[in-house]
């Protein structure tokens, strides 16, 4: 009886190059090179976009010292970028300045690059009540702007937050003047409506009170003896009990309310003279806004035309003057809003960024890559074994 030698059955186990461990640490001795140069390459191509490709970024704060409160900030963010289009329209830009300006004219890049730091938190103001929210949001509210701009090197980017910064605080002011004016023109055209149904009422209502005195002065002179016996009285004539006063009384009485009419008619006609002052005014400042772009400048202008319109009108005595001292007060504020407000506290600083992040994406990417590449070959190789054995 022949014997039969029994070998132990081998089971996949049973090969340490089968432990995944063990294959994972054989597959990197193999491809370390290869996976450490194309990091290598990769970050030298991260290197070469950041260098070629990503632009230089200007910072720039100003101080806004209350020139402009929250509710102003909010109409400007859609407000600048309309002007930018105005001015793009009607001015010759250098080539330099077309990019930043067409920059501008999207309402999204003032929301991006331009943050204004506030006193107080959005949480905070919820929790006041009307009065404190109305103080907290005003002039005082908004502390500074940060703005940021871009360039493909440092001086363009110097040149183009420059020029948005005085973009902002030149435009800025042109639109609040802008806005008085037009206020102006409708305060002006309802005071003259209005004065005139004012005077017209008051005129019918003195007729009446010329017939009453005729008629009581007729009265008086057939009853005179009512009149001599009468002591001086205060007494309202429109009261219900008047025409049992004396009559002499009355009179008086009547008389009164006849010249306070008469001076309320006359007060009223120089709120006319006046208000045809400032329309005058108007004639020649609302051409002036439509043909300008710079409220710096527009403020000078709008100044001195109203110092040549105090000239000519200052023959005609205080009362024709009068209009325009609140018109250039109102002016001068703005003008000294703008001229202390959105100050810049620091040189602009320009720098370079995400250095890094594209180093660190374009290793990333090479290393993933060649990874994929390696194990895509040894996965090919694995099937062409199995397809010919």
């Amino acid at each position: 009886m022949s014997s039969i030698d029994i070998k132990p059955t081998e089971t996949p186990a049973s090969h340490t190059h089968d432990f995944p461990f063990y294959n994972i640490v054989n597959f990197l001795s193999y491809t370390w090179k290869k996976l450490a140069s194309a990091s290598v390459v990769g970050a030298l191509l991260g290197f070469a976009f950041w260098y070629a490709l990503v632009a230089y970024q200007a910072e720039i704060t100003l101080n806004n010292n209350g020139a402009i409160s929250l509710d102003s900030w909010l109409n400007l963010q859609k407000s600048l970028p309309n002007l930018v289009l105005k001015i793009q329209a009607n001015t010759r830009i250098s080539e330099q300045e077309l990019d930043m300006y067409r920059q501008m004219s999207d309402e999204r890049w003032w929301k991006k690059n331009v943050s204004p730091t506030t006193s107080v938190t959005r949480n905070d103001i919820k929790e006041m009540d009307t009065q404190m929210r109305a103080d907290a949001t005003a002039n005082n509210y908004i502390l500074n702007f940060k703005m940021t701009a871009s360039g493909r090197s440092k001086e363009l980017a110097m040149a183009n937050i420059n020029s948005a910064a005085d973009f902002l605080k030149k435009g800025s002011s042109y639109l609040v003047v802008k806005s008085m004016l037009h206020d102006l023109q409708v305060r002006v055209l309802n005071r003259d409506a209005q004065t005139a149904k004012q005077i017209s009422d008051i005129a019918v209502e003195m007729q009446y009170q010329n017939q009453r005195l005729v008629n009581l002065e007729g009265q008086l002179k057939r009853f005179p003896s009512d009149g001599k016996t009468a002591l001086p009285q205060v007494v309202d004539p429109k009261a219900s009990n008047a025409k049992y006063m004396p009559l002499t009384t009355q009179i008086i009485a009547l008389n009164t309310d006849i010249m306070d009419n008469k001076e309320t008619v006359n007060r009223l006609n120089d709120g006319l003279m006046q208000n045809r002052v400032l329309a005058q005014f108007l004639e020649q400042a609302l051409p002036m806004a439509e043909n300008s772009t710079d409220g710096e400048s527009l403020i000078i202008n709008l100044l001195n035309f109203e110092s040549e319109l105090r000239t000519k009108l200052s023959v005609e005595g205080i009362k024709s003057l009068n209009s325009l001292h609140g018109l250039r007060s109102e002016l001068t504020s703005i003008q000294n809003q703008f001229k202390n407000g959105l100050e810049q506290n620091a040189p602009p600083g320009v720098n370079k960024p995400y250095m890094v992040k594209s180093i660190a994406i374009g290793i990333a990417a090479a290393f993933f890559l060649m990874l994929f590449l390696l194990l895509g070959r040894g996965v090919w190789i694995i099937i062409k074994s199995d397809g010919s054995n």
